[in-house]
């Protein structure tokens, strides 16, 4: 069956979210996927590439590590759950199987016989949540043509920052990172097969990081170095007098640095004054 809807304006939002099952820390991830679905066709076809949403033949998820041991086993739906499709707003049929297929993965079908007229654009949106290791991934090829997609990931908060790195499938595919603050990790795609997100526990420089926004860090390092040189200058020169006439260099040094913690853009014009200054005492 040759793929005739075209898909765009695509944009894909997960949310982060911590959760505990009998002691053992998991993430839970909740996809809310919104798209065009456009037939340019003059004949009708299945909405859905072979009348299916996600999942299908040889389609799995794999069960978090840290939950294959826990006991009695989790509920399938409790892994991966689908919640919702919307077409142009109003919520739509589906049927779905999943169901556990052995002890590490669970097989998952979502499908729906929506048919789309010719010439005809719907907008389509899914919902969709699952269980997933605070290391992991997620991985998705893209069924339908697609030029443009966005990926808008909401960051954990609490208990662990993470960070994040989509990378694409297809030779021509590119990405770019249009927003990565301390709430939001958004990446454009372009020309992709399909993608995949992964994450990881940030380190404490990172997660330091992003808690302190960059201004406030400026000022702390900047203004914890401009003390510490002021002291240091005035403790060595009262034990060794050869070394008090570096003293007002270093205060001025001193100085700069919290010049640059609270105003940077002065620094230059600063810097200038006392270079004009110097040499108009050394004529």
């Amino acid at each position: 069956m040759t793929r005739k809807i075209i898909v765009k304006n695509r944009v894909s939002l997960y949310s982060f979210k911590p959760e505990e099952i009998q002691g053992v820390k998991v993430i839970r991830i909740t996809h809310k996927l919104e798209a065009d679905f456009h037939n340019p066709s003059n004949k009708s076809e299945p909405l859905f590439w072979k009348r299916t949403i996600c999942g299908g033949e040889d389609s799995y998820i794999d069960i978090p590590e840290s939950l294959k041991g826990i006991s009695p086993p989790i509920d399938a739906e409790r892994i991966y759950s689908f919640k919702e499709l919307l077409i142009d707003g109003k919520r739509r049929s589906f049927k779905k199987s999943i169901r556990y297929d052995g002890p590490d993965k669970i097989a998952m079908h979502i499908a729906c016989n929506i048919t789309a007229k010719p010439k005809t654009t719907y907008h389509v949106s899914t919902l969709e949540e699952g269980l997933y290791e605070y290391d992991d991934y997620i991985e998705e090829d893209l069924r339908s043509p697609l030029q443009r997609a966005v990926i808008i990931v909401e960051k954990l908060r609490n208990p662990e920052n993470l960070q994040f790195r989509v990378n694409t499938f297809g030779e021509k595919a590119t990405a770019k990172i249009l927003e990565n603050s301390s709430r939001v990790y958004c990446v454009e795609i372009l020309d992709a097969t399909g993608f995949s997100i992964r994450w990881r526990k940030a380190g404490i420089l990172h997660s330091i990081g992003q808690k302190i926004p960059f201004a406030r860090t400026r000022i702390i390092a900047c203004v914890t170095f401009a003390f510490l040189m002021a002291f240091t200058a005035l403790a060595v020169a009262q034990r060794n007098i050869a070394f008090l006439p570096m003293v007002p260099f270093i205060i001025i040094v001193a100085f700069l640095a919290l010049i640059f913690a609270f105003s940077p853009q002065y620094v230059r014009e600063i810097i200038n004054a006392l270079k004009e200054i110097s040499q108009a005492r050394a004529k």
